[in-house]
């Protein structure tokens, strides 16, 4: 409270000085929230989570799928997904792992807009094209 008495006579009224606390506050808490995270990193020793050893690949029982959850805004978007999607296939072929992507389109004012349609056409088409280049016995890539 002295500090706002202080601050209301240099500055010529209450608003000023609720400002000027206000924007001191900003860093201050900053700067806390960061000695906090300091402290806490030294009194807390990190656990190393665990890992499972699969040597001979992911069982047969034991199917995964890898499902990657996106939102669709236009078809330059799909394709750079399924660019990611076979990067991440590549990465981690085995016969019982699955890939999946859970989309979703762009807000729209309406139920369905133009470009779904296309949008939809292009991502059957990557997936198809995805499907037919990695052939295996079943589809490794799903919608």
């Amino acid at each position: 409270m002295p500090l706002v008495l202080y601050l209301k006579d240099v500055t010529n009224g209450y608003l000023w000085s609720i400002f000027i606390i206000f924007l001191t506050l900003i860093p201050a808490s900053d700067s806390c929230l960061n000695l906090l995270n300091l402290f806490l990193t030294y009194l807390l020793s990190p656990t190393i989570l665990p890992k499972i050893d699969l040597p001979d690949g992911i069982p047969r029982d034991a199917k995964t799928f890898v499902i990657i959850p996106t939102i669709i805004t236009n078809c330059d978007s799909i394709s750079r997904l399924f660019e990611d999607l076979e990067i991440r296939y590549l990465g981690n072929q085995d016969e019982n792992l699955f890939f999946a992507i859970l989309s979703d389109f762009s807000d729209a004012a309406t139920k369905d807009v133009d470009s779904d349609q296309e949008m939809m056409i292009t991502l059957k088409k990557e997936m198809q094209k995805l499907n037919l280049k990695y052939k295996n016995v079943v589809d490794k890539f799903y919608l």
